[in-house]
């Protein structure tokens, strides 16, 4: 599994895919924007009033800022543990408190878009990142996971 110099590791969703699904996330804020700025120059005769762009437009940035965080998550892996690293929290958990492992395609024709739950022995479940740039030491860490078939 490599030697102890190649520790810890530190694993990210792939750029091609956070920008793409980025993009596609501020996609609406980006209609919502032009619609705004077409009414402001009056193209439109019934243009929408100013309240329902104010309550919008907020709403419309959750969705971006989300995608980004859930693009934004380190998987950092060490020889014995691996920890989950986001903007707010950090989860860590060490090989011997993994019960085992699910796995899944997001898309059932590929390989691409794998996702993975790590179940810990308390029942707690972690994500890994979809999308994540995986490479043989990552793979080797994860064989040593049980699968769970429940």
């Amino acid at each position: 599994m490599g030697t102890t110099t190649d520790w810890p590791r530190v694993y990210r969703v792939d750029r091609a895919s956070r920008y793409s699904s980025l993009a596609i996330a501020c996609t609406p804020l980006a209609g919502m924007l032009i619609l705004f700025v077409r009414d402001l120059v009056q193209l439109r005769n019934n243009s929408l009033p100013l309240i329902d762009y104010l309550w919008s437009t907020p709403l419309m940035l959750v969705f971006p800022i989300w995608v980004e965080f859930e693009n934004s998550k380190r998987v950092l892996v060490d020889g014995d543990s691996l920890e989950i690293v986001s903007w707010i929290w950090s989860h860590k958990v060490m090989r011997s408190n993994i019960r085992g492992r699910r796995e899944g395609r997001v898309t059932p024709r590929t390989d691409e878009g794998a996702f993975s739950l790590l179940v810990t022995t308390d029942g707690q479940v972690l994500r890994l990142p979809t999308f994540l740039q995986w490479d043989e030491t990552l793979s080797e860490w994860m064989a040593g996971v049980p699968v769970l078939q429940e």
